[in-house]
């Protein structure tokens, strides 16, 4: 959807697979789609808040 804006959690995941080249296996269960990304960066001490 090109006219569409992108949502914080679309934006945080194309951060994630930018920083790492790829995109996160989905290795535990989370309530959001977009929770293990937001995990991802806070483990790496970006400074992101759920």
């Amino acid at each position: 959807m090109p006219n569409q804006n992108v949502t914080e959690a679309e934006f945080i995941r194309m951060l994630v697979v930018g920083i790492t080249g790829k995109d996160l296996q989905e290795n535990y269960l989370t309530e959001l789609w977009s929770d293990k990304y937001y995990h991802f960066l806070h483990f790496k001490n970006y400074p992101v808040y759920t």
